[in-house]
């Protein structure tokens, strides 16, 4: 069943485009003779002038999927799943063209005005940040241009606060860890080796156990990193495992992408119920609770005037907003495909 409702949604978005391109009349005479020639693998028999029985041969799945389609293109609706024993019955019921338009035509707004919002939203949440920053009266070693390894990162240790309230619940330290996790010596221009590679599902322990498992964060250590000079870089000691394996890295500081992090801690919020109900009472989803308890030392930093981390920066121009622009200049693209193809079917009948 599961299969048959994927192709159900690829027939929609055939039927959509199809409804764009306006080409019908240029490609159902060979959409229909693909079919003929495909009619062999299936058992089609009409029952009534406005039904079709269609019972699918075992032997071949492929078609299946194909004719679902092809069927759609001569106007006759998705299944009736709902009576789904083996086969189907498909009413045919004209369906039309014009409010498919009229949707596409709507949509394409809404995705304009969904990217404006987004891109707009993030860069005036850049431009508070950079407002709002005040700076220590004493310069921080971030201010100063210190590499990372040359830090006295135990000078931020004091940024902690110095009273916690203690969860009522211990936390779940030992997870699997759901990514192969790699830490360099420095960061990588090209290709380079990592120093340290802790293989996917490797048991490590994700939160300090020295704390008796009641603190999330230990400075420095895990998925409480370090910002560094470059936004996705963070500086941190790695992940010790849970078998009591002792090894010469683990008091090392190294450097690793902030979104290999934030796959330990989606497994950590997994793991532990109390952190996932912690999430939503700050009214955050998920993914952003996994950028804030990977920046919590940014934060940190922030308040402190020590550092304005290029972390805590939001992306003005992010994946979705890429696909919801390409998906309006696609439908463009196609308007004007279908005008064209349009005014050349109307000279050639002239």
């Amino acid at each position: 069943m599961a299969l048959v409702f994927l192709a159900y949604i690829c027939d929609i978005t055939a039927y959509v485009l199809g409804s764009l391109l306006q080409l019908y009349t240029d490609i159902g005479d060979m959409w229909c003779h693909f079919l003929r020639k495909i009619r062999s693998k299936l058992s089609i028999k009409p029952l009534h002038s406005d039904r079709l029985y269609i019972s699918l041969k075992p032997r071949y799945p492929t078609f299946f999927f194909l004719h679902l389609g092809m069927v759609r293109l001569k106007g006759y609706p998705l299944p009736n799943f709902s009576e789904y024993t083996g086969r189907f019955v498909m009413p045919k019921v004209p369906v039309s063209r014009s409010y498919l338009r009229m949707f596409v035509i709507l949509l394409c707004p809404v995705l304009i005005c969904t990217s404006i919002y987004r891109v707009g939203s993030a860069f005036i949440h850049n431009e508070r940040l950079q407002i709002a920053f005040v700076e220590g009266a004493h310069p921080s070693p971030y201010q100063q241009g210190f590499p990372m390894n040359e830090m006295d990162l135990a000078f931020f240790s004091s940024y902690l606060p110095t009273v916690q309230a203690l969860p009522l619940y211990d936390l779940t330290a030992r997870i699997t860890s759901p990514i192969t996790l790699h830490y360099y010596t420095e960061i990588p221009s090209g290709k380079s080796e990592p120093a340290l590679v802790i293989q996917k599902g490797t048991d490590i322990i994700a939160i300090s156990e020295r704390f008796g498992n009641s603190m999330l964060h230990e400075i420095g250590y895990g998925f409480t990193s370090f910002p560094t000079y470059v936004q996705g870089w963070r500086y941190v000691r790695p992940f010790r495992l849970a078998d009591g394996t002792t090894r010469s890295q683990d008091n090392q500081h190294y450097y690793i992408r902030i979104e290999a992090l934030e796959a330990v801690i989606g497994e950590v919020i997994q793991a532990n119920r109390v952190l996932q109900v912690a999430i939503q009472q700050q009214g955050w989803n998920i993914q952003t609770g996994k950028r804030q308890i990977a920046t919590y030392m940014d934060q940190l930093l922030y308040q402190h005037g020590a550092y304005l981390s290029p972390d805590l920066y939001h992306k003005v121009i992010d994946r979705w907003s890429i696909l919801m622009i390409c998906a309006v200049l696609l439908v463009i693209l196609l308007w004007f495909a279908s005008s064209f193809l349009s005014h050349k079917r109307i000279f050639h009948s002239s």
